[in-house]
């Protein structure tokens, strides 16, 4: 069984609450149209989202904890260097990173084996589960990771095409068997012991190094990064139409929002999404 673990920013922490509750919503219309029953999707919230979906497959969860400012969070010192002080982003990412391990927490005890944290600004396509259960049913597999994936700008008819590297930018890219996830306590636990998933762009390479662990790559791009401007990333705030490179990415690396895309992300029901003509 696949865990998707959604973890979701406080209210206090959001500039447009309605905007982050439809990118909320419209990712977990992507995760319910996968093609395997194996799964289940896990919300974890401060503040309960703003959203109306009603699903066996679909559990919300509390966090019962506050959000911590930078001054109460262990190990700031160390830290804050590694986001070039960035203290609004170090906080956030705590309350993410904590939120996740506490959606591993219940996806675990509900007997999931495989667990993968999802950004509530991110689409899954409906065959992951699918290719996930299928690969488990032949071989013993600690895990998966999201190499290929398309970024895109609401408001545009074409999304970059990603072919490599996607899990170096993106949170919504790894796939863990349980044995590799150890939940911390809550209360007394420090920075590395939450950081595993929100640490994407190296968990290859830490999970190689510390338990002679490879993770097989997913074929097929899996994964719709939306650059909305709200991202903890902050890819939105590029100005992509006037960057070169971006351009040249568009017409090469393009993909146009076809049928074939649209239900495979469910984009017929994304406000986000402008359909191409094409």
């Amino acid at each position: 069984m696949l865990a998707f673990i959604l973890p979701f920013k406080p209210k206090s922490q959001s500039k447009n609450w309605e905007k982050d509750c439809a990118l909320l919503k419209a990712s977990i219309l992507s995760l319910l149209e996968q093609n395997s029953d194996e799964f289940f999707v896990y919300v974890v919230y401060s503040d309960h989202p703003q959203i109306q979906i009603t699903s066996t497959r679909l559990q919300f969860i509390h966090f019962p904890f506050d959000f911590v400012s930078q001054d109460k969070i262990p190990e700031v010192e160390d830290i804050r260097v590694h986001f070039n002080h960035d203290m609004v982003m170090l906080e956030r990412r705590w309350d993410k990173s904590r939120k996740i391990f506490y959606g591993c927490k219940q996806a675990l005890q509900d007997g999931c084996d495989y667990l993968m944290a999802v950004d509530s600004d991110d689409l899954i396509s409906n065959k992951l589960a699918e290719y996930v259960q299928n690969q488990i049913a032949e071989e013993a597999v600690p895990g998966f990771y999201i190499g290929k994936g398309y970024l895109y700008r609401p408001g545009n008819k074409r999304m970059i095409f990603i072919n490599e590297g996607m899990q170096n930018f993106n949170g919504s890219t790894h796939i863990l068997h349980k044995d590799l996830i150890t939940i911390p306590d809550f209360v007394t636990g420090k920075w590395m012991d939450f950081n595993l998933f929100t640490s994407h762009g190296w968990i290859r390479h830490r999970l190689k190094e510390s338990r002679g662990v490879d993770l097989q790559p997913i074929p097929f791009p899996a994964v719709i990064y939306m650059a909305h401007g709200g991202n903890i990333s902050k890819i939105g705030e590029r100005n992509l139409k006037k960057n070169i490179k971006d351009w040249v990415k568009r017409i090469l690396r393009g993909k146009s929002i076809n049928n074939e895309l649209m239900r495979e992300y469910n984009l017929s029901q994304n406000p986000f999404f402008t359909r191409s003509s094409a």
